[in-house]
């Protein structure tokens, strides 16, 4: 049979890791931008997470994952929520694992950066056009807001991918750093074609705690609106 959740116990093992447990704060991480969808909207409305748990290093990450396991708790990883289709949300309630704490540039080389999966990518960017003059080869609308580890778990291209491809492109991720969720909870570095097993996979088969990706030339970008009198 299903064991219980025991996240009395759970929270125990978690020594001084924040966890947050008011429910409306609970609630509102417990979301991503799932409302767009009407249907969407309507199926996920009341579902909600048990706590939130904030681990500020990979060493944290591993004891919150293998607390979990002993004590039959789910986990939902967390970026920034920027998501549109409910992949941030806990369906099955215990704990979101927010990892916006893990924001630590490892590295930083003329054509490549290192940095843990909570930093935000326009925060990663001005890293490394102030260390190298170089940005992402590309990146999402949600730029300002949205986390590396996040745009890996969850998304596939963006703004530049017109001239690099998708993330799913050999060559766009150079390397990732996993945590599994289990009794003794590895530590994985994957390179190569093992990085697409990982990849836009929204976190289900193991944390995303680290990448390494290319970069490129550091470019101004302008936006502009363009307005047309007819539509030829």
């Amino acid at each position: 049979g299903v064991r219980a959740m025991d996240l009395s116990a759970f929270r125990a093992a978690l020594g001084d890791i924040p966890v947050e447990d008011h429910p409306r704060i609970v609630q509102q991480k417990s979301r991503d931008h799932y409302w767009y969808s009407p249907i969407l909207k309507a199926q996920l409305e009341h579902v909600t997470a048990d706590l939130v748990v904030s681990p500020r290093t990979q060493e944290e990450v591993v004891t919150v994952l293998a607390a979990a396991y002993r004590n039959d708790v789910p986990v939902t990883p967390r970026g920034a929520g920027t998501g549109n289709y409910g992949q941030a949300m806990p369906l099955s309630g215990g704990a979101i694992l927010n990892l916006m704490g893990l924001d630590r540039v490892v590295a930083i080389a003329h054509d490549r950066v290192r940095a843990e999966a909570g930093i935000v990518l326009e925060k990663l960017d001005e890293q490394t056009i102030r260390a190298a003059n170089t940005e992402m080869r590309f990146h999402p609308s949600t730029y300002r807001m949205a986390t590396l580890g996040g745009f890996i778990a969850g998304g596939s291209g963006g703004v530049g991918s017109i001239r690099w491809g998708g993330l799913r492109n050999f060559g766009n991720i150079l390397g990732l750093r996993v945590i599994t969720c289990e009794a003794e909870p590895r530590i994985l570095d994957l390179t190569g074609p093992d990085i697409l097993k990982v990849a836009h996979a929204y976190g289900t088969n193991g944390i995303i705690v680290e990448a390494e990706v290319p970069l490129t030339a550091h470019y101004d970008w302008v936006d502009m609106m363009v307005g047309f009198d007819t539509v030829m």
